[in-house]
């Protein structure tokens, strides 16, 4: 009989659990399901690209790991982030439109801010190649 307590409530709980699960492919519960952000009331829609490569000024070599910002202009706010790839790229993606600053650090490194604006007419912002200086030389430049 202790058996069958613990079936049933292993069941219940593997229940809950099911149901507590964020629903798929941003469908919310109650019908609105496939919606974008964007409409009456919700944000802007995610359709910005921003990109580019971070190189050291002085090798040329790419800077892997460093730590890349999108943040709000208006209160510095963080949008998202990533790590540079290994090749030095990164790339974030499905940003809302709006004034940003890119801020990208690595230890040993300058930090390095980047002003940039997603616009319907320029929804991909390609940032080029950053030659990125050690902490010992005065600034950072983009190319």
């Amino acid at each position: 009989m202790r058996k069958l307590y613990v079936l049933l409530a292993g069941l219940f709980l593997f229940q809950l659990q099911s149901i507590a699960q964020a629903p798929p492919t941003g469908q919310r519960p109650g019908g609105a399901g496939g919606q974008r952000p964007g409409g009456p009331g919700g944000q802007a829609p995610a359709i910005g690209h921003i990109y580019g490569k971070l190189v050291d000024a002085k090798s040329k070599q790419p800077v892997e790991y460093a730590s890349v910002a999108l943040l709000r202009q208006r209160d510095s706010s963080v949008v998202t982030g990533m790590l540079s790839k290994g090749n030095g790229d990164f790339s974030l993606e499905n940003v809302p439109f709006g004034p940003y600053l890119v801020r990208v650090n690595f230890m040993g490194y300058t930090t390095l801010f980047k002003k940039v604006t997603v616009t319907p007419q320029a929804m991909a912002q390609d940032l080029g190649t950053s030659a990125w200086n050690p902490t010992s030389k005065p600034s950072a430049k983009w190319k």
